[in-house]
């Protein structure tokens, strides 16, 4: 997950960047003939977002890691009721979860969908919560905890060592911006894909927009052309800034935006087409908020699809991610798939100001 902070005193933006990264054992000739799976134990990377959730804690929390973690697991102990659109998930992915039996015994009914209103309860999930209360992120990569979701993960067939959890750490980074007829947008910066939308409306900002009724087809096509334009800057420049040299902030300048909107004809559709069509949307929790002190967080985590791998740990009751699934294969793609390497993430938070004062806290699931 990406936690992007706005600090109402300083005025400043802080980004917690909680992505896992591929497994070491996940090498690209592994897959190169049978593709990445979208689900199933070979489609999990290293988890990031409890890392990225004790950073954002650690430097800003008012309530005790415990007390939240506590909170979780009885939410997890106690259960929760089938509404109709967890019946929905369920149908949709009940294949997935039939695969796995601790799976199909905790979100399915004997492998048919639950009835509305029967409760889905997860006690070794809230025994989990519990011992991460009480070890902290730390137990949670480098601990007893981390001992357990291993044996999880070996017994599950999957890549994941203790290796790959010992050597995770979150990353604080620095907020990328743009402007746009006097609003400032801050965004999540690589791996994240944030830069899209400032890009997008940077270029936007070069025309007189004005006359242009909304939802208008001579807007929208406009739009539309910048969207390609951006959308294949991301094909080009999205990926873990690790692994690249490229100044992600050469694409957010008046500069640049003016010479792709010289690209643009308003009469004609433009042929842009992706790398690689782009990859079947997951399923993303966004979430925002503001304090009484003006202080704001924009949040988004997924686990990637829904029910993520469809895998879930015998022991600790975990249901791992499925990000592996969005990584490319090709040796001249930015995100091409290597150990160690965070996955280029649609996933982005932004937050806008006006007068040096939050505007608006957003975000969409899906992220794009």
């Amino acid at each position: 997950g990406f936690y992007h902070v706005w600090l109402a005193k300083s005025g400043k933006t802080v980004v917690y960047n909680g992505t896992g990264a591929a497994p070491e054992a996940a090498c690209k000739d592994r897959f190169t003939k049978t593709g990445i799976p979208i689900s199933g134990p070979l489609s999990t990377s290293t988890p990031g977002l409890v890392g990225g959730l004790s950073a954002l804690h650690l430097n800003h929390g008012t309530q005790s890691w415990s007390h939240l973690c506590n909170t979780a697991a009885n939410v997890a102990k106690s259960g929760f009721f089938v509404t109709h659109a967890y019946r929905a998930f369920a149908e949709s992915n009940l294949q997935k979860l039939n695969t796995n039996d601790v799976s199909k015994r905790i979100f399915t009914d004997d492998g048919t969908v639950p009835s509305l209103g029967a409760k889905i309860t997860q006690p070794h999930l809230a025994s989990t919560l519990t011992q991460l209360g009480d070890e902290g992120a730390e137990g949670f990569y480098r601990g007893a905890l981390a001992k357990r979701i291993c044996n999880d993960a070996k017994s599950s067939g999957m890549m994941l060592t203790d290796a790959d959890f010992a050597t995770f750490h979150p990353e604080i980074q620095n907020s990328i911006s743009t402007t746009y007829r006097g609003f400032e947008i801050f965004q999540t910066p690589l791996n994240s894909t944030g830069f899209v939308l400032l890009e997008e409306l940077k270029i936007l900002e070069q025309f007189d927009i004005k006359n242009f009724d909304y939802s208008s087809a001579e807007l929208i096509h406009l739009m539309v052309e910048i969207k390609k334009r951006a959308f294949r800057d991301r094909e080009y420049y999205g990926t873990d800034p690790r692994y690249t040299d490229f100044d992600i902030r050469t694409l957010l300048t008046k500069d640049y935006a003016s010479r792709q909107a010289e690209t643009i004809d308003l009469q004609t559709s433009s042929d842009i087409p992706l790398l690689q069509h782009h990859q079947k949307s997951g399923d993303t929790t966004y979430f925002c908020v503001i304090d009484k002190d003006g202080n704001a967080v924009s949040a988004i985590q997924s686990i990637n699809s829904a029910f993520g791998s469809g895998v879930t740990g015998l022991g600790t009751g975990i249901l791992f991610n499925n990000r592996m699934a969005y990584w490319h294969l090709k040796s001249e793609h930015p995100n091409m798939l290597q150990p160690g390497k965070r996955v280029r993430h649609t996933m982005n938070a932004p937050i806008i100001t006006k007068n040096g004062k939050v505007w608006s806290v957003f975000g969409t699931p899906g992220a794009d």
